[in-house]
Formats: C-alpha cells, structure tokens, sequence
C-alpha cells in the first residue's frame, strides 16, 4: 500500500477512541486463566486483480481442557478496493468444551478493512459482523479490532511486529462481553509464505474459561 496524505493527528485520535473503545471489556472479573495453543493455517488464491478466495482452517489446544477445545473450516471472498478490503465469509466451528455456544456452529461473516501507512508504522481497523445460523439465543455479533504494525530493517522484507486488541459485542444480551488483545511479529517468506507469532490474552464474561494465555502460530500461502 502506499501512504495516505491523512494528518498525524487524526490517526492518533483515530487510534485513541478505538483504544478506549476496546480496552474497557478486558477489566472484567475472568477467573482462572487456561494456557493453550491456537494454530491456523490459510491459503489464499488470486481471482483476477481486485478478489482473492481464502481458505482457512484452525485448531486449538488446552493445557487442562478435552482437546481440541476448537476446531474451524471457512472461506472468505475477499475485494480491494485501495485502502480496504470487504469481505464475505463462512466458518463451520467445532467447541469441544461447555461455553454459551452450541458445540457445532456455522457463523456468515462480513468483513471490512481499512489500513493506512505513515513512514514504517500502519495501522489498521477492521470490524467483523457474525451471524451463527444455529444459535437462537445469540444469532448476531460485531466484533472490532485496532491493529499497529511496525516494520523493521532486522526483519525481513516485508515483515513487521504488530500489536492489536479487539472487542467482542454481543446484541442478544447488549454487552460487550470478550476482549482479545495480541502481540508478535509476522514473517514473510519466499513464494509467498508468512508465519505470525503471538502472544494473546483473552478475556471472557461469558465462557469458561474465562481468560486464555494463549500461544499463536499462523501460517498463511498465497498463490496466483
């Protein structure tokens, strides 16, 4: 991307009411933590210059819990359009321990995008509307994310560190009721292939466990 003649200050207030938006979920009571670790694995094809199709597929795994504790199969159909990207996606999800869910679920996404870059900073916003097909009581969710990513010359090209928090807001009960804030770096290698490490904290109102340490890896191949 290239960068936007958009003023410093309005990033910044930008970047701040999102902050505050989304750091209010995670000073709820969560009880004990889990350790766990969230895998993925995504492969993305070009479908002309502006849409790309993303299959995605994930797995996670708990230290005390009956594992895998989750499993997710989807597909986003992604569309450019300068510094946005719009998205329609499916996931058919898989829980393997008692939350506020069914323990299978099949969720309609819509996504939204936008990034913006200023010297080697870039930060992005993105919001996710869910609808799960089977789940009465709590069928819609909208969850938003802040996203700062800083490249480095230690890194390789194209590669960065990032940190992100998002919010989790559920209409069904009117609350904001989970927060996931995360940090790490994202590597890109040769024939278009990049590994994400994180760490993630998650904090939950409503599912037990409440708080997750979690280790996350991802590994994403594009292909044209």
């Amino acid at each position: 991307m290239t960068d936007l003649s958009v003023p410093r200050l309005s990033v910044t207030v930008m970047a701040a009411a999102f902050a505050i938006g989304t750091f209010l979920p995670a000073r709820a009571g969560t009880g004990v933590p889990d350790s766990q670790l969230w895998s993925e694995y995504d492969a993305a094809g070009r479908l002309g210059q502006r849409w790309t199709i993303e299959g995605i597929a994930q797995a996670r795994f708990s230290e005390t819990l009956h594992n895998p504790v989750y499993t997710s199969l989807g597909a986003d159909l992604d569309y450019e359009l300068g510094h946005w990207v719009l998205s329609a996606g499916y996931r058919h999800q898989v829980t393997g321990h008692e939350t506020d869910e069914p323990k299978v679920t099949q969720l309609a996404l819509l996504i939204s995008s936008y990034a913006t870059k200023f010297g080697p900073n870039t930060l992005a916003l993105r919001c996710r509307v869910e609808n799960a097909f089977n789940s009465f009581g709590n069928p819609w969710r909208v969850r938003l994310r802040l996203e700062y990513r800083r490249a480095s010359d230690v890194l390789r090209r194209n590669s960065y560190f990032f940190a992100n928090d998002e919010a989790f807001y559920q209409f069904e009960a009117s609350e904001w009721y989970r927060n996931r804030f995360q940090a790490g770096v994202n590597l890109s290698f040769a024939h278009q292939t990049s590994l994400r490490i994180y760490y993630q904290r998650q904090d939950d109102r409503l599912n037990t466990p409440g708080a997750v340490n979690a280790l996350g890896i991802t590994v994403k191949s594009e292909f044209e």
